[in-house]
């Protein structure tokens, strides 16, 4: 008997973001632009991460030109509801001015990880502003919705027992027996494979894997995913065959463990593996942690993607923008970002990866 539980918290953050006018403005120019904050963990929920991003050129539903603001979720829960509310003050030498029609209440829905945005301004409205930084203030309620299933007949460990597997995997020296539907209800490449299987033959080999890996993934197709090695370079090796057979599943539980391991030293080598089997949220955060740490730069920068590093200088750095965190860090937390810094970080990674 299977029995399932369904909970809902809610989490509430503030970011407060001020931007240069001139800035903004040169950066109608430069299509393709987007600057992005640093990817934030919702604490006590190791699945879920966020981000905000602004990108500058964007034609509305009327085909004009305009600045949007989006929230970008980074979620391995069943469900992520965002209550966003986006204050804008127009700063000047002497007086502020309230931008009331962005401070309506949007309502995002997330099932997976995905963007959702809302129009900031248009380009003809910004160009006649003589305001010299726009104060964005982001004040978002998170519920998050997440669905524990208990399984009560220990049917995973019946399966796995029962003697009755129709199909043999073959790795090296070693074989595993498995259920061929079981397969074939998590990945639809080993679907096709077995269905392009002639008569009685139910027998497949895997080289390009060792016997580890393929063990834990056919745990996690059981149900049996506790036991899954914590090891960086075989979590790694998951993630690859995961990308590899197309598991969905696996991949996202993947991801969000290999996350919280994100360090100093071993973060270029996780970069490339997200960047290699689009890990999509893994790679924000890493490109995150790459932020925080700017003023001490990885000891094996010269291995991580080149486009990956002029993706993070590029559009990831906000150029005259200073971003207050949430969850109540201190103002010595505050992520702040100047001309100075980008230049020196831009040279750095001029040097490394012109030589």
């Amino acid at each position: 008997m299977f029995s399932s539980k369904n909970e809902k918290e809610t989490y509430k953050s503030i970011v407060d973001w001020d931007l240069d006018i001139n800035f903004l403005k040169t950066s109608f120019l430069q299509k393709g632009k987007s600057c992005c904050t640093q990817v934030f963990p919702v604490e006590n929920f190791d699945k879920l991460w966020f981000s905000y991003s602004l990108k500058p050129n964007i034609k509305d539903e009327n085909g004009k030109d305009s600045v949007w603001i989006y929230f970008n979720c980074f979620s391995g829960y069943e469900e992520v509801k965002v209550d966003l509310i986006v204050k804008v003050v127009c700063k000047s030498d002497d007086f502020l001015f309230d931008l009331q029609k962005t401070n309506e209440k949007q309502e995002f829905i997330f099932t997976s990880s995905g963007s959702q945005g809302i129009k900031l301004i248009g380009h003809e409205n910004l160009l006649c502003f003589k305001y010299k930084a726009l104060h964005l203030s982001f004040e978002s309620s998170i519920t998050i919705k997440k669905s524990e299933i208990h399984n009560s007949c220990f049917l995973s460990d019946k399966l796995l027992n029962s003697g009755n597997e129709d199909l043999k995997i073959i790795i090296g020296k070693k074989e595993i027996m498995v259920y061929k539907i079981i397969l074939q209800t998590f990945s639809p490449i080993f679907k096709k494979m077995i269905e392009a299987q002639n008569g009685d033959e139910n027998v497949l080999e895997i080289t390009e894997f060792d016997f580890e890996t393929v063990e834990n993934v056919i745990d996690f197709c059981y149900g049996v995913s506790e036991d899954i090695s914590s090891d960086i370079d075989e979590l790694i090796e998951i993630l690859k065959f995961s990308c590899k057979y197309e598991i969905k599943d696996l991949k996202e539980k993947i991801e969000f463990k290999l996350i919280p391991q994100i360090s100093q030293e071993n973060v270029c080598k996780i970069s490339n593996a997200a960047i290699e089997f689009n890990a999509e949220s893994l790679k924000a955060v890493c490109q995150s942690v790459l932020l925080a740490k700017y003023a001490k730069m990885p000891a094996e920068i010269e291995k991580l993607d080149e486009n990956f590093v002029k993706n993070i200088f590029h559009n990831f750095f906000i150029d005259q923008g200073k971003l207050t965190l949430p969850f109540g860090e201190s103002e010595g937390d505050q992520f702040l970002i100047s001309f100075v810094p980008v230049l020196i970080l831009w040279t750095i990674f001029m040097i490394f990866f012109t030589m």
